[in-house]
């Protein structure tokens, strides 16, 4: 892993302290590597059935780094128990989203932007989304967030790339906790501090914006 994922590492390292959550960062591998990790990473049948839907070789690699991180981060909940980390099957729910099997009262989420895949392991429900910093258009602003997102989106122009991008990742990382992905109306869901109901993370670096969403905590 290179200086971009060393950066996102102390990120989650910094929410792990704070939160209680497991995670693992993996590098997305080239699509002439692809099948051959798959072959060899002991994927169970559902979870093939959940890979085979891809026929793009770029999907398909982002699938394999993000249930491989699933694995790692799963694995490290279990070492924070105290429990021998195992072989974790991580199928997909009804929804789609990824789920820890036998283990309904963890949480799992994943998130893979370019080359690095990302998963975070909970105990109450979370959502995490990483995107590389781009240029978001207007109209893109104007349709999935509220007013006072766009204000705070727009308040200081030679931060709005990385403010559009920190702001989509919210709205994607509480999409996720709510496991109802494209019935959501993406403008109705508060991400800024202050309005949201949830607790969101949000951090960036010079390649990426990153959020972490969770209920909030007793």
């Amino acid at each position: 892993m290179g200086s971009a994922t060393d950066r996102l590492a102390t990120i989650l390292a910094g929410w792990t302290d704070r939160h209680g959550i497991r995670w693992a960062l993996r590098d997305v591998p080239t699509t002439e590597s692809v099948e051959e990790i798959a072959s060899c990473s002991r994927f169970s049948a559902s979870e093939l059935d959940s890979l085979n839907k891809f026929r793009h070789a770029g999907r398909r690699a982002s699938w394999v780094a993000g249930r491989l991180a699933a694995r790692e981060a799963v694995a490290s909940w279990y070492r924070g128990e105290g429990r021998d980390p195992g072989h974790h099957e991580i199928p997909a729910s009804r929804s789609g989203a990824p789920r820890i099997e036998g283990r309904d009262d963890l949480h799992l989420s994943i998130s893979h932007s370019g080359s690095v895949a990302v998963a975070v392991v909970g105990n109450r429900r979370l959502g995490i989304d990483l995107e590389a910093l781009e240029e978001r258009p207007d109209s893109l602003v104007r349709s999935f967030f509220s007013e006072s997102e766009r204000l705070w989106i727009e308040a200081v122009p030679s931060e709005r790339t990385r403010r559009g991008n920190t702001a989509w990742t919210r709205k994607e990382a509480v999409a996720k906790l709510l496991g109802k992905g494209g019935s959501l109306r993406f403008a109705d869901l508060a991400i800024l501090d202050g309005e949201s109901p949830w607790t969101i993370e949000s951090a960036s670096t010079p390649q990426h914006a990153i959020s972490l969403a969770l209920e909030h905590g007793n």
